[in-house]
């Protein structure tokens, strides 16, 4: 099954898929702007990687830089160094929407619950947030809608970087981010090359089906 939750307190929303104390390591991740689209953080490196070792951060896009902030906080947490493959950078999204500006410590609090491995918020019953989820054979596909302006797929798929392209234009919304978790990049202290998995063609268009299906586009 998916391995991505959802926590979410007073209008922010986290989406992980691992605890913070996993090791070091990395998943692809692409992502579609469209329009005017820019309340992004963290989004230049996966530009040029294409790949992801934080959760992602959502909130009202008045308080992006502290969202980005709590996501460094959190790789800090993990490293002093903060690289690539500990969080760094956190990639975070802002929402159009209104909030009240967060509590003096929310901070705190927030680090305090992404670093517990229990008690997490549930993943349904959130305001603006919901989940429809696909199963394929031997995979997985979430499809989390924030507020409508912003969708996330996630999948266990082995699913490359130009696949998860493809797979961002199964919506239409202001930003698409797709991500998958069936290749784990381990961090390695060397420069020595990596073997990843793909799927099949057949494989992928099954993912794009059910993606256009979950999103309304069929």
């Amino acid at each position: 099954m998916s391995r991505f939750e959802l926590l979410s307190r007073n209008g922010i929303h986290v989406l992980r898929c691992e605890s913070a104390q996993a090791p070091a390591g990395r998943y692809f991740l692409r992502y579609r702007a469209r329009r005017d689209f820019r309340w992004l953080m963290g989004h230049a490196v996966v530009d040029e990687f294409a790949t992801v070792s934080s959760p992602l951060f959502f909130g009202p896009r008045q308080i992006l830089g502290r969202l980005y902030n709590l996501g460094i906080s959190l790789g800090h947490g993990r490293d002093p160094e903060l690289g690539i493959d500990l969080g760094w950078p956190p990639f975070c999204v802002g929402l159009d929407v209104t909030a009240p500006p967060p509590a003096l410590e929310w901070e705190a609090g927030w680090l305090a619950m992404l670093q517990t491995e229990t008690g997490v918020a549930p993943d349904n019953g959130v305001a603006g947030v919901s989940r429809a989820t696909a199963d394929g054979e031997g995979w997985v596909l979430d499809r989390w809608d924030f507020h409508g302006q912003v969708m996330v797929l996630a999948t266990d798929a082995p699913l490359l970087p130009e696949q998860l392209q493809r797979l961002c234009d199964a919506d239409a919304r202001a930003l698409t981010v797709a991500v998958a978790t069936g290749n784990r990049l381990q961090h390695g202290k060397t420069g020595g090359t990596g073997a990843v998995r793909a799927l099949s063609e057949a494989g992928l268009d099954g993912i794009l089906e059910a993606a256009a299906a979950l999103s309304g586009q069929t």
